[in-house]
Formats: C-alpha cells, structure tokens, sequence
C-alpha cells in the first residue's frame, strides 16, 4: 500500500498488537491533522480517507464545524464523525450551548488577562470567539500569522502561567489551554473528555479499541481530560507525527 511505505514502524510507542487491537481513531485537529486554522494537506487527507474506509474516525475540535468544514471540506459527507466545539456541536447527536450569564464569567476572566497581559500589535476584534458551546481567547488573534502562531507559545507553558496567575473559578466551567494561542472555555462535563465519553457510550464503542491522537496532552492542554476517559492517547508534535502514526495503523489492517 502505497500510503502506508513511508514509516513501517513509526508508532510513537505502540507495538504492532496494540495498533492491530485499535478498531476507533479519534483525532484532534489544529496541530494533529492540520496546521492551526489550514486546509488539510492532500496526503492527509487520502490517508484519512482511507482510514475511515476501515475503521470509525472522529475529529474532534475546539473550532466550529463551519470552520472545520473550511480545513476539511469533505468532513460532513459521513466519511467521519465530525465534533465541533471540543464535542459541543455534534448535530446527529447533541448541541449544547452556554447560557449568557456563563458566557459573561469567561468575559469576565478574559479582560482580567487582558489588563494584565498586553499584548502588542494585536487585533482585538479578532481575539474572542463566543461559538455557543464554547468561548475561546486568543491571546494574539485567531486569524493571525500562522508563523507568529506557530512560535507564540509552541510549549503551553506562556498560557499555563497565565492560568496559574489569574485562576479561572467556577462551580460549572473550566479554561483549558488550547490550540497554538488560545484558552477555550467550555461547561466542566461537556469538554472533550465528557463528549468522547457520551459518543462512546452512544456507539457502544469499548474503550480499549479506541485511541485518541493529539498535541495538547500535557496538563493544562485541552487534550490532557481525554486521557481520564480510560482510552489510549498519543501525543504528537504535529501533522508530520499524525502522517507516520495512520500508516502504522493501516499496515495493521
């Protein structure tokens, strides 16, 4: 198989059982599949799309699905499960949305960061997003340079010290630093981890047959909850790293 020749062992640690043993692929999207906020590559995406010829494959983001729709065009063709909002928006399913008075606490979180934390050369109107199941804060802008995106705070830790410096306190909300630049603010029991836990009880999928594919693992990352799902998780440094794990599951298939 052709898509598969370029990394027969590249794996990031699973053996060839472990992969064999894998029937469910959840993906992240901005630093996993795709660069922050850009059209999936064409290897990417035949290699996706072969994927989910043999087995379930769900995407899963913080992003609307009008915007994941603009990075993948063919997501909604039921090919994949498409999660918008960190599983928030899930038409087949579910949609959840925040009410005003929770959207006006994480409003009210961002200015004191804001205030705080100046940063230049930073268009405001382009800093806040209120999705509906989600508020997310870019620190420099969701459309900025993708450059200046990529080198802003490639580790996290910038935004965990922020989170550390002016905690974000709810009974019902959490702030997780998300993506290249941003924090996303979603309900405690609706984020990714709540939402893939509700499709897997939805599919009847047994979590020892999924695994999860992300770049925000760490702690603080809003995909570090997904590992309190039980599922195997596997952090990447980017689409390069995703590339070379779908080869390692298709050569097992």
């Amino acid at each position: 198989m052709a898509l598969c020749a370029r990394a027969r062992s590249a794996s990031n640690g699973m053996n060839t059982e472990q992969i064999s043993q894998k029937t469910s692929i959840l993906f992240d999207l901005d630093g996993t599949l795709t660069e922050s906020r850009s059209l999936i590559s064409k290897q990417m995406s035949k290699l996706l799309i072969v994927l989910a010829s043999k087995m379930d494959v769900v995407v899963i983001s913080g992003a609307q699905l009008s915007q994941m729709k603009k990075q993948i065009p063919w997501i909604m063709n039921g090919a994949v499960i498409a999660m918008g909002q960190s599983g928030n928006e899930v038409p087949e399913y579910w949609e959840n949305k925040l009410t005003d008075v929770e959207v006006q606490h994480v409003l009210n979180h961002i200015e004191k960061i804001k205030k705080i934390y100046r940063i230049v050369d930073v268009d405001e109107n382009d800093q806040i997003e209120s999705r509906g199941g989600q508020v997310a804060f870019s620190l420099i802008g969701h459309n900025a340079d993708k450059e200046r995106k990529r080198e802003f705070d490639s580790s996290g830790e910038f935004r965990l010290d922020i989170l550390r410096n002016i905690p974000f306190v709810h009974e019902l909300l959490m702030a997780r630093v998300a993506g290249t630049t941003c924090f996303d603010y979603t309900r405690k029991d609706w984020g990714k981890a709540g939402n893939i836990t509700r499709l897997m009880q939805k599919r009847r999928w047994d979590k020892n047959a999924c695994l999860y594919i992300g770049d925000a693992l760490f702690e603080g990352g809003n995909d570090y909850p997904v590992k309190e799902t039980g599922i195997e998780c596997v952090a990447v440094s980017g689409p390069e790293d995703t590339k070379k794990i779908i080869d390692s599951l298709l050569l097992n298939k």
